[in-house]
Formats: structure tokens, C-alpha cells, sequence
């Protein structure tokens, strides 16, 4: 990583107060719930994910990030799996720019376990 992506990793961290989590990069984490363990598995990975990491705000998982190439991320297969996490009730945010795993050729997409999870976070980081 270089100063450019790592700016753009810290602006993000401190954002929404988050640190990177040590433990296994698992959706189903974002409820408390153990990792599954099957990287097929829906709520571990979703179609398309690439570049993933999972982030904790004070001690708990609270934001699956996953960084997949523009081309995949267009892709009907990909769009679809992300419109089933927001049927799950998980909230989705798409960031164009500021990504941090080969700029310009990235989409970031975050994950968050719920829209009041988000906020919360949005409203607690340190600017």
C-alpha cells in the first residue's frame, strides 16, 4: 500500500471510527454470530466480493468492506447478490472513489449490519 491508498484507508478508519478487525472477514460476524467457515456461503462471502476486510467499532464488528473491480461490480450476478444482503436487512453503501485496493479500477462497497448501524458510526467518528 502506498501513502495515496493508505491516506485514503486512515480517512476511512477515522471517519467512521473503525479499526480492522484480527478475526476471520465473515458477513454473518456483523450479528454476533460466529463465522461459518464456508467461503461459499452467502452470508460469508457474497458473489463477487474481492479485496474484503471486516472493521470494529469499539470491539464489535460493524463494517464488511469488500473493494471488487468496476467491471465485476457491474455485473447482474454481482448487483443481485448485493440487492439480497439489502433484502437481509443489511444497509449497503457504494463509494466510486475512494477506494484503497487499485484506485480507479475499484468500487468500495460497504456493508453494514443495519442503516442505524451506519449512522451511528457516521455520527461517532472523529473528523
Amino acid at each position: 500500500m502506498n501513502d495515496f491508498t493508505s491516506r485514503i484507508r486512515r480517512k476511512f478508519m477515522k471517519k467512521y471510527g473503525l479499526k480492522e478487525s484480527q478475526g476471520s472477514v465473515c458477513i454473518n460476524r456483523l450479528n454476533g454470530k460466529r463465522c461459518c467457515g464456508d467461503i461459499w456461503k452467502h452470508l460469508h462471502r457474497y458473489e463477487g466480493a474481492d479485496h474484503i476486510s471486516l472493521w470494529n467499532r469499539d470491539g464489535k464488528p460493524a463494517c464488511y468492506v469488500s473493494q471488487p473491480y468496476k467491471e465485476a461490480f457491474e455485473r447482474p450476478t454481482h448487483q443481485a447478490a448485493l440487492a439480497k444482503l439489502e433484502e437481509l436487512g443489511y444497509f449497503v453503501k457504494v463509494d466510486h472513489l475512494d477506494t484503497w485496493y487499485y484506485p480507479d479500477r475499484t468500487v468500495r462497497i460497504e456493508i453494514w449490519k443495519d442503516k442505524e448501524t451506519y449512522e451511528q458510526c457516521k455520527k461517532g467518528g472523529r473528523k
